[in-house]
């Protein structure tokens, strides 16, 4: 029934089904491959905030969702969840890493790593 609510049109359902996901699916590999698509940028932000929570339990595990969480940095209403499960998940490429030291904070600092 979650898996069926993870592909609901429902932007709450969505999210409410990723975050439920993580907590009760015993197999990693099936929660990693329904909440991956979840940070792309054609879904709600409502849901990719709620996928990247719920990633970053996963750490390198979930390095599939590196490029959508890398996305996710351009948004303000995003960056903090995105920046936290690409912390969790130990970003390895060049590209990937200039683009989190590039984000700054609404004060203008310079987010660390």
């Amino acid at each position: 029934m979650i898996y069926a609510a993870v592909r609901e049109e429902t932007a709450d359902v969505r999210a409410s089904a990723a975050t439920a996901l993580a907590a009760v699916e015993p197999d990693d590999a099936k929660v990693l491959a329904a909440l991956t698509p979840l940070v792309d940028s054609g879904q709600s932000g409502k849901v990719r905030r709620a996928s990247a929570h719920a990633l970053a339990k996963y750490g390198p595990a979930a390095r599939a969702a590196v490029p959508g969480l890398v996305t996710m940095l351009n948004k303000e209403t995003e960056r903090g969840e995105a920046m936290r499960a690409l912390k969790s998940i130990g970003v390895r490429t060049v590209p990937d890493l200039v683009a989190m030291l590039a984000v700054r904070d609404p004060r203008g600092a310079h987010l660390r790593l």
